[in-house]
């Protein structure tokens, strides 16, 4: 008995098999609750991040739209690109290229819009501390206003830090380091890849260098000498190529859900009159590191015996300054004037677009082919081109490439750590465009009696809308807090909103859009403005005189905004551009129109009215702006969300 009860004690070798078994279960059990809440945390962490983010990026911009200056003008610049992009221009070297954006299936869309306004009120720059090479260091500026400008950066992670150890221009082919003068100089891409031939950016936040197409390419590597200097002015901001040749960079951009929303804000400060490139600068070009011009290519005189285009580098595209020697006033000499091309002190009106039919071609140097700038392209020289070639996508940096401070600069214009989508839409009041002015009743007598008549402005009235004449004008698009989306009939009350119109899927056939957002100018051809005239000796035109939906009368339907075909396969662009002339809708030394409201009739004879102003471009009542925020680290994949509508201050811009 004892014996058998010694061989009893122990476990069997199934029992320790059952046991492990149990044991294994229970770790996987407990590993993955433990997995599923790090998940939950993670998720939970990150969503937190990205709220707090966003609201801070919606306080900056109320507070930037709140101080918008009436004086300036407001520009949008709409892309958007499949996401498989790369991989369809792909040229079938090196690795193949990723989608734009792997939280997207392929057939998705990308959106990376820009937005440039000018704001009034003192704007400083970023102060930085002295260091071995300026005594003093960079002086704090405070500018009367500044340029402000939100969309996506450009990374450059291949570029080496600022350095001051480069070779002069004299020996640079001498070596590319050494003991050699202190030059101030930046490692940069050249601004000849960064801007076509029309002076526009061309480098965009989806960039891949073996992807074929003006989108693409690889990028040739400078020196950019910033700011001090012993010489004369024509020595800054020259770009020189490293000894031996040029040096290519890839300049390949990371997926969309790092790339980095900026706000560049550059403060005005111009110190004197003198035109750019005068040495008589001293102020500001000589003791920080600042900008000539806005412009990439200056439209303002150059002395006294020359006007015109000054080729200028868009240095503020590189991101290491944030003042400019410029005020807004040299901006709307820039864009309401342009002069002869052998007699400067003759200015003339700058039309707004090619289509300007008071002005026509301009017969300046803008269109003479044989002068910088000159294309003999009736659109180059416009107000229009001229504030296209205004944005950029500046570069930014997460992390500084070097310690200094024109580095450190680099992080300045961070706004939202990883944003994958930026869109931008806008959209105008009832009555917004409506005028009164007075008839002369017999054009050849000026004491003739008068009568006072009205034009009709914008109009919506979701009720009147007919989907047939416009896609989807019926209907609404809404989000949830997760971000799901439903569709609706639009009710009394819905804005209507212009923009880019988003397209349901990647085909031609189908010409349906998304949310409802088209442009102005595909509203105005279903809608199109209702040019009779009223008589109202009271100066207000009765609501139920007014017709229910209908473009502006006075607002040419191309003035506004435009977009550019390619799509499938190829990026789409749209631009809505509102100049200077927000408030003047007739011409007011003019009457050679017979055909109400017609520009395209300027020529024909008198009819008791002022003409129309081809120019005129009454102002959004209000922006939308739509993000999709990620963390960091990618936790939410496919990101958050975010929202929200900005009226542009009434007070500020009636």
């Amino acid at each position: 008995m004892c014996d058998r009860a010694k061989q009893r004690v122990g476990f069997t070798l199934i029992e320790i098999l059952v046991a492990v078994a149990v044991l294994v279960v229970v770790v996987l059990v407990c590993g993955q609750v433990f997995q599923a809440a790090s998940a939950v945390t993670r998720t939970s962490n990150a969503s937190g991040v990205v709220l707090q983010e966003a609201w801070g990026i919606e306080q900056q911009i109320r507070a930037d739209l709140a101080r918008i200056s009436p004086d300036g003008a407001l520009v949008i610049h709409s892309v958007e690109v499949p996401n498989d992009y790369n991989q369809r221009k792909w040229d079938q070297t090196g690795i193949r290229p990723p989608l734009i954006n792997p939280g997207l299936p392929k057939e998705a869309v990308v959106r990376c819009d820009q937005l440039l306004f000018f704001m009034d009120g003192f704007q400083p720059t970023k102060p930085y501390g002295s260091t071995d090479v300026m005594e003093g260091g960079e002086p704090r500026i405070i500018g009367g206003g500044a340029a402000v400008t939100y969309g996506h950066g450009l990374q450059f992670s291949e570029l080496s830090g600022y350095s001051i150890d480069t070779p002069s221009d004299d020996e640079v082919e001498q070596s590319l380091y050494g003991d050699l003068p202190m030059q101030f100089r930046g490692h940069d891409i050249d601004l000849d890849d960064h801007r076509d031939s029309y002076n526009l950016a061309r480098v965009a936040p989806f960039h891949r260098s073996n992807v074929l197409g003006q989108w693409g390419g690889q990028m040739d590597a400078v020196y950019s000498k910033y700011g001090f200097h012993g010489g004369g002015l024509s020595d800054l901001y020259n770009q020189t190529e490293p000894a031996g040749g040029a040096s290519d960079i890839r300049g390949d951009q990371p997926e969309a859900r790092r790339w980095i929303l900026t706000r560049q804000a550059m403060a005005m400060a111009d110190d004197d009159s003198y035109p750019p490139n005068a040495s008589n600068k001293q102020i500001y070009l000589t003791n920080a590191f600042s900008i000539e011009s806005l412009f990439p290519a200056d439209p303002r005189r150059v002395d006294g015996s020359q006007a015109g285009f000054t080729r200028e580098s868009p240095v503020h595209d590189m991101g290491r300054v944030d003042v400019m020697a410029m005020n807004l006033g040299d901006v709307r000499k820039s864009l309401l004037h342009t002069r002869d091309e052998s007699y400067p002190d003759n200015m003339e009106r700058r039309s707004w677009f090619a289509d300007d039919a008071i002005d026509g071609t301009h017969g300046v140097l803008e269109d003479n082919t044989a002068l910088p700038g000159g294309s003999g392209d009736p659109e180059r020289g416009t107000q229009r081109y001229l504030l296209k070639t205004l944005l950029g996508w500046p570069r930014v940096e997460r992390t500084p490439p070097g310690p200094a401070r024109y580095d450190q600069a680099l992080t300045n214009s961070i706004l939202g750590s990883a944003c994958s989508s930026f869109i931008v839409e806008w959209t105008w009041d009832d009555n917004v465009g409506e005028t009164t002015t007075w008839q002369v009743m017999d054009p050849t007598n000026p004491s003739s009696r008068r009568n006072r008549v009205t034009w009709q402005g914008y109009r919506y009235d979701p009720g009147a809308a007919d989907p047939s004449d416009l896609p989807s004008a019926g209907t609404v698009i809404e989000f949830d807090a997760l971000g799901n989306s439903r569709t609706r009939l639009r009710q009394k009350g819905d804005l209507f909103w212009f923009g880019l119109p988003d397209k349901r899927d990647n085909t031609e056939a189908d010409d349906q859009w998304d949310r409802g957002v088209v442009s102005f100018a595909q509203f105005a051809t279903a809608y199109p403005a209702r040019t009779t005239t009223w008589d109202t000796p009271s100066g207000v035109l009765p609501e139920a005189m007014k017709w229910p939906i209908a473009a502006p009368s006075l607002v040419h339907p191309d003035a506004i905004d435009k977009e550019a075909s390619g799509f499938p396969g190829e990026p789409r662009e749209y631009w809505a551009l509102f100049g200077p002339n927000r408030r003047w809708p007739l011409m007011r030394t003019l009457d050679a129109s017979s055909g109400p409201a017609d520009p395209d009739e300027q020529e024909s004879t008198a009819d008791g009215l002022l003409d129309p102003d081809p120019s005129y471009t009454p102002w959004p009542s209000a922006l939308r702006f739509s993000m999709v925020l990620h963390d960091p680290e990618t936790n939410l994949e496919h990101g958050k969300l975010v929202q929200f509508i900005v009226e542009l201050p009434k007070e500020r811009l009636q």
